[in-house]
């Protein structure tokens, strides 16, 4: 199964929902482990370095990593057939440039910040992949958005404000419900190399929940639209 974590702007954190999303694979949510390849793009190589540093730290479960930092699609569609999944964390890039992965995704997620800049961004690139949807397998690029980084300030009216834009301009925006909060275990899980679930439970269980249903949610999206 080929997992693209990708958008058009950079610094949306889509390193770390990559890198996150690798280690709950290789786990497996029911118990049963996979095998995993994390495939880093960017040239920030944000997830190889989170690599270098898990075998740092000596952290277990080894995730294999491949660095594709140019024509990356024909390697990741061989690892995709020597892997139970593979998980690409692309670096910022025009949405033109996405065809090849559009092509071959099982699941895209995309991160969204509530920047007003973020949301025009999300939409141009939604528009512009749906255009490519005929060359997909299932008839649709199995692309669904997240919005990230957002307030844990309970009076913050800027992810309600966020939903609203995105859905008012296009009723049929493929966006999850929940979103995932800006909390700074994400960041102190990055320092040594571990997802958040890894950290301690009592300073990462928000935001593990957060990330569970936003994984629950990406994959029910995935089984609606038949990729």
């Amino acid at each position: 199964m080929l997992f693209i974590v990708g958008t058009e702007k950079g610094g949306a954190g889509k390193s770390t929902i990559a890198q996150n999303l690798a280690y709950r694979l290789v786990k497996g949510s029911s118990g049963k482990s996979l095998s995993v390849q994390l495939v880093d793009t960017d040239t920030t190589s944000t997830s190889a370095q989170w690599i270098d540093r898990r075998d740092h730290f000596n952290v277990e479960p080894k995730i294999e990593l491949m660095r594709a930092l140019k024509n990356p699609e024909s390697a990741i569609v061989r690892s995709n057939d020597n892997f139970d999944a593979v998980v690409v964390d692309t670096g910022a890039r025009s949405y033109e440039n996405f065809r090849e992965f559009a092509r071959i995704a099982d699941l895209w997620i995309a991160p969204v910040q509530v920047g007003m800049g973020d949301l025009d961004s999300a939409l141009a690139m939604h528009e512009a992949l749906r255009r490519l949807d005929k060359s997909h397998k299932s008839g649709r690029v199995p692309i669904c958005f997240v919005l990230n980084r957002t307030s844990t300030n309970t009076n913050s009216t800027e992810e309600e404000d966020a939903r609203e834009y995105l859905l008012g301009v296009d009723p049929e925006f493929p966006l999850i419900g929940q979103s995932i909060k800006e909390r700074k275990v994400w960041r102190d899980a990055q320092k040594v190399g571990r997802s958040i679930f890894e950290m301690p439970s009592q300073i990462a269980q928000k935001a593990t929940q957060e990330f569970t249903k936003v994984l629950g949610e990406a994959m029910k999206y995935k089984s609606k639209v038949g990729a």
